[in-house]
């Protein structure tokens, strides 16, 4: 057996001194500071790559089995969740800092010693995320008066000084369900036949915020132990979905609202910011009504999770079923008719993908197709050079849902062709070809004819499509995320450092054309 600290050895101290010192502070358990590695693992995940060695996109081969790895990652993420401390040890400051450090961190935006991966928005994977953050919007939406009166009571009970956190859990026991929510604060759902259970909300209750622990961390250790517990009634669910749950946190007047998901690694994301319950200022009911409004909606996605659960489709024995890495958005709509596609796998080994191979159906002659989801997308300058042969042909850049009853923000979904090759990243091991050089230059040169910037001219999104003759006439340039009208587009917050570095830009400075030029330079 092998197993990996979580946090590094001090080499200044001696790193086998270190380890002996962690061995008498721990009683000489290694598993209470130490993550259990698999021959499962590979390296690369063991000791992840700097950033400037990671490729945003990454081109299918034949032999790179991406669902594979996801799959091995996903047992040994399990093994360590099962073999960790407890919820309430675990949201303890240092624990929590040791355990983002390890290898199957919670995707919950915090990390120990170095970054985790930041995932996609949960409402990708799941639509009732999407319908939570719908139903907080909708100032239209119908909240009984018994809603309204318990976020009323709720706010004057809060308001309160708590000493002991049994004095929370009445209260919050009636925001969920009194007849489903367990002794755990767990509220499940049952499925009668053959028997089994889901967690539908997790929650966590401290008297006063930074009392023994943060809630909102303790639930997510709360869901994630939950979900990989050895349990005949469970397991056909966990190995089925992504295993959607809402987690809920009170602690003494303030209240979030987050979700979880459980593809590779466990992702936790807030739904909602904490939100003030005191009783504290007079002729104040639209903050109580707003209040309201959430709790309305989350009772409403409870309900249809429910129903999620109980129509699953499962498999007898349970296996691990691939949908669980994928998004549940399966078509898009061109306003002229809608095209369904199936995912095939993500282009990246990474939590952090939103890139998917895909294919159309029968009715489109089940074309292959890339399918990514982005915050914005330079359509414009991506259709500019698709039609002069250097960027894959567009087949749909617009929203995600025209249906209101879901909110994804700015997100977008974008669809296009399949290129078959690879990225000049992949292909030169040092600068690209000059004829190569020359090829990206002039397609540059015609997005600035028109205006337009690309902003990410890096080599991983260049590619020399499968082919014969003249590479240059087989580049395409991929990756419009950030193109646009110069003078209008920015640099997206948190750049790489590569590009800090090479143009000498900030966060959110405007994208120029000398940027782009500067880029090919650097190729």
């Amino acid at each position: 057996m092998l197993r990996k600290p979580r946090e590094h050895l001090n080499p200044k101290h001696g790193g086998a001194a270190d380890l002996r010192g962690r061995l008498v502070d721990n009683d000489n358990r290694l598993d209470m500071f130490c993550d259990e590695l698999t021959d499962a693992e590979l390296v690369c995940d063991v000791l992840p790559m700097s950033d400037k060695h990671q490729e945003t996109h990454c081109e299918l081969t034949e032999q790179h089995d991406i669902v594979g790895e996801l799959n091995k990652k996903h047992d040994v993420a399990v093994k360590n969740v099962r073999s960790g401390m407890t919820p309430s040890q675990s949201c303890r400051s240092r624990n929590y800092f040791i355990h983002q450090g390890g290898v199957t961190p919670i995707l919950d935006g915090r990390y120990g010693l170095q970054g985790t991966s930041i995932p996609p928005p949960i409402e990708l994977y799941h639509h009732i995320f999407a319908s939570f953050r719908a139903g907080i919007r909708d100032e239209s939406l119908q909240i009984p008066a018994q809603t309204v009166q318990f976020t009323a009571e709720l706010m004057r009970s809060t308001s309160q000084i708590a000493t002991n956190e049994s004095a929370r859990q009445s209260p919050t026991r009636n925001l969920l369900n009194p007849n489903k929510t367990n002794s755990d604060h767990i509220l499940q759902f049952q499925r009668r036949s053959p028997p089994m259970v889901a967690a539908g909300v997790i929650c966590e209750e401290k008297a006063e915020l930074g009392w023994n622990g943060e809630g909102s961390v303790q639930g997510s250790f709360s869901y994630a132990q939950y979900w990989t517990q050895k349990d005949i009634q469970r397991e056909p669910f966990f190995k089925a979905s992504c295993c959607p749950s809402f987690i809920v946190s009170i602690a003494g007047p303030w209240i979030v609202v987050l979700g979880a998901i459980f593809p590779t690694l466990p992702i936790v994301q807030r739904l909602t910011d904490y939100l003030w319950l005191g009783n504290s200022r007079a002729n104040d009911d639209d903050h109580a009504l707003r209040i309201a409004r959430i709790f309305q909606s989350l009772r409403l996605a409870i309900d249809d999770l429910e129903e999620y659960y109980q129509k699953l489709e499962l498999l007898d024995p349970p296996s691990i079923q691939t949908a669980r890495y994928f998004p549940d958005i399966t078509e898009y709509n061109t306003g002229m008719e809608i095209v369904k596609f199936q995912y095939l796998q993500p282009l990246e080994v990474d939590e952090g993908c939103v890139t998917f191979l895909a294919k159309l159906d029968e009715a489109h002659e089940e074309e292959q197709v890339v399918v990514k989801f982005v915050q914005g997308y330079g359509a414009e300058a991506h259709r500019l050079l698709a039609s002069k042969g250097k960027a894959p042909a567009l087949r749909y850049c617009g929203p995600i849902s025209s249906d209101s009853k879901y909110w994804y923000g700015s997100l977008q979904m974008v669809v296009m062709e399949f290129l078959r090759g690879q990225t000049v990243a992949q292909k030169y091991e040092g600068s690209i070809a000059e004829e190569v050089r020359t090829v990206v230059r002039g397609a540059v040169q015609i997005l600035h004819d028109r205006s337009l910037v690309h902003g990410d001219i890096r080599l991983p999104n260049i590619m020399i499509v499968d082919g014969t003759g003249d590479e240059g006439e087989r580049m395409r340039i991929i990756d419009f995320d950030w193109a646009g009208k110069q003078g209008k587009v920015r640099y997206p917050l948190h750049l790489s450092d590569y590009i800090r570095s090479t143009l000498g830009v900030k966060d959110y400075d405007f994208i120029t054309f000398q940027h782009d030029m500067q880029m090919v330079d650097a190729l």
